[in-house]
């Protein structure tokens, strides 16, 4: 079972290397929101179609960081994150230059 990112905190690690384990564990836990995302939808067609995902998902971040309370859990916003981060991942890695409308020569000078 993977530990969720965030839920222990390490011990022997300096606070730099800890924070570079929590990137770590983000990073897994985004790609793998990815993968999950990509068994129920298939990919993204435009990068408009992209953006809109990303706003729905930035605006569900929103709202789950809006309605915190002190001492509330964080949950909710760890999972909207994780959710907000796997579809900019999707972006990157599934928008070709020709999709974007940008030549290789462009995406080369970008």
């Amino acid at each position: 079972m993977m530990i969720h990112p965030f839920e222990e905190q390490p011990k022997g690690y300096t606070e730099s290397g800890i924070r570079e384990l929590h990137a770590e564990r983000a990073a897994e836990a985004m790609r793998i929101e990815y993968c999950l995302a990509r068994h129920i939808h298939k990919p993204f067609n435009s990068a408009h179609e992209a953006l809109a995902v990303i706003w729905e998902e930035f605006e569900e971040l929103k709202a789950a960081i809006f309605a915190l309370h002190p001492g509330d859990s964080l949950k909710a916003v760890k999972k909207e994150a994780i959710q907000v981060g796997a579809m900019v991942v999707a972006l990157l890695s599934e928008i070709s230059p020709t999709m974007a409308g940008i030549s290789d020569n462009e995406e080369q000078d970008a």
